[in-house]
């Protein structure tokens, strides 16, 4: 038998050795599960969106967000958006969507983030799906959700669930249609998210996304910012009241700070500038219709509400902003925030 001699020393750099190795795996391991844990939200925060977007869902908070949001002003909404996407303000972008690309009713749909149920109402009773699944993270949502499916009696069509959509898993080729309407960019985990809408759509399937693009967590550029603020300072003061706040006058834009976006809602466009570029990489892109929003979001967030649709005055206005933020997006002077984007799978 071969006997090896050790010196004190070669056990030293053994052991030294080793623990370099020990020490480089935990490095690695903690920096992996770090990557992981990016990818998803914990408990905390998946209950803190499903409490907002719960809340969020109900017809009360629907009514008092037309008077903030800028796209539910019925003038924008009609003479701009559904302009920008269709041509027509009497055509709004799920009816171009199946004026286009559904010449047929398909057999199974889904809708990934549907709060509470308005797009299933629309696709079943415009035989766009003769069946649809519908997930969303908000328990509040889908109890509203199911309510109106019963009262719009397409209840036997529709299956809700609290699903956490991020964490999603899907059926192989299940679907004909998928839809993320106004909801993607509240997703965190898109690459796996991607992967299972790819996996789930038939060969012949189509995705839609109806979807804010712009920066991650609403922090606007620098650009973006003068300009909004350079428009908003030449309003009338009439225009610049708060709805939530009356008596308050609205003087600036500013980038919210991500200690804010993460305490208000931790989904927030949490990885809106992701979007564009990962569903170049998982899908099929047929088309992309930019509808704006980079100015005008922002600009008349909580003030739209002044605006009256039967004033002449007011709409010149409107229609000037639109105008403005319209050239400039053209002119590649700033990208556009919203999209309407259809792809097809890439298997």
């Amino acid at each position: 038998m071969k006997f090896t001699r050790i010196s004190a020393r070669n056990v030293m750099l053994k052991g030294k050795h080793y623990k370099q190795h020990l020490y480089l795996w935990i490095q690695k391991a903690l920096m992996f599960m770090k990557r992981g844990k990016s990818k998803q939200m914990g408990r905390l925060e998946m209950n803190k969106v499903s409490e907002l977007w719960s809340q969020k869902a109900t017809p009360e908070d629907w009514e008092n967000r037309k008077l903030v949001s800028w796209c539910v002003h019925p003038f924008i909404e009609k003479q701009y958006v559904h302009k920008m996407i269709s041509g027509s303000p009497d055509i709004n972008w799920l009816l171009y969507l199946k004026n286009k690309y559904v010449p047929e009713k398909l057999n199974y749909g889904l809708d990934l983030g549907c709060g509470s149920g308005g797009l299933e109402v629309l696709c079943l009773k415009q035989e766009i799906c003769e069946r649809m699944d519908a997930f969303d993270i908000a328990d509040g949502a889908i109890e509203i959700a199911r309510k109106n499916a019963v009262s719009e009696q397409i209840d036997r069509f529709v299956n809700y669930e609290v699903r956490d959509i991020n964490k999603i898993c899907l059926e192989p080729n299940k679907y004909d249609i998928v839809f993320t309407p106004s909801s993607a960019h509240h997703f965190k985990a898109l690459e796996h998210i991607f992967t299972e809408i790819n996996k789930s759509l038939k060969l012949s399937g189509i995705f839609a996304l109806v979807e804010y693009v712009g920066p991650s967590q609403f922090q606007w550029t620098t650009k973006q910012l003068k300009i909004m603020n350079d428009l908003l300072e030449i309003l009338p003061i009439k225009y610049r009241n708060s709805i939530t706040s009356p008596g308050t006058i609205k003087e600036r834009v500013e980038r919210p700070s991500l200690e804010f976006m993460s305490a208000h809602d931790p989904s927030e466009a949490i990885r809106s500038a992701d979007i564009v570029p990962l569903v170049e990489r998982y899908f099929n892109i047929i088309e992309k219709i930019d509808f704006g929003g980079t100015l005008l979001q922002m600009l008349l967030h909580d003030i739209v509400g002044n605006f009256n649709e039967g004033n002449e005055e007011d709409i010149a206005i409107l229609k000037l902003l639109c105008f403005i933020e319209k050239t400039l997006i053209e002119e590649k002077v700033i990208p556009s925030d919203f999209a309407l984007i259809v792809v097809t799978p890439r298997k």
